[in-house]
């Protein structure tokens, strides 16, 4: 089982792939090949709010791993994504409310009106 030293799609010839690619976005990730551990979280946006799945992987005493996993549907929340300016290369994902953007988008659009009056 190949945990720690995970290869790219692509970059192993046995590696195969059927189906829309990255459905799910890596919203954090730890890990600690000394310790044979990692920790990850990532959501996939439906529309109507992101499915959230949640990953533990442990090292066990006798060399083997255990794997715990959680999935949860988070109604009214998307995957805000922070963007390099030049490279547009994602910096940071985040899962936020759809209704403190839609604020935030309302907020600055009544500042834009006022500032043209």
């Amino acid at each position: 089982m190949k945990i720690l030293n995970n290869q790219t799609v692509g970059q192993e010839n046995d590696v195969q792939s059927w189906g829309t690619q990255n459905l799910f976005k890596l919203i954090s990730e730890s890990y600690s090949v000394e310790e044979g551990l990692i920790e990850s979280t990532k959501a996939m946006d439906v529309g109507n709010g992101c499915v959230i799945q949640v990953t533990n992987r442990y090292l066990n005493p006798d060399e083997s791993y255990s794997t715990h996993e959680s999935l949860v549907f988070v109604p009214g929340v998307m995957i805000l994504e922070n963007l390099n300016a030049e490279t547009k290369e994602v910096l940071a994902r985040y899962i936020i409310s759809k209704d403190i953007v839609q604020q935030t988008l309302d907020n600055q659009t009544n500042k834009n009106n006022n500032e043209e009056e």
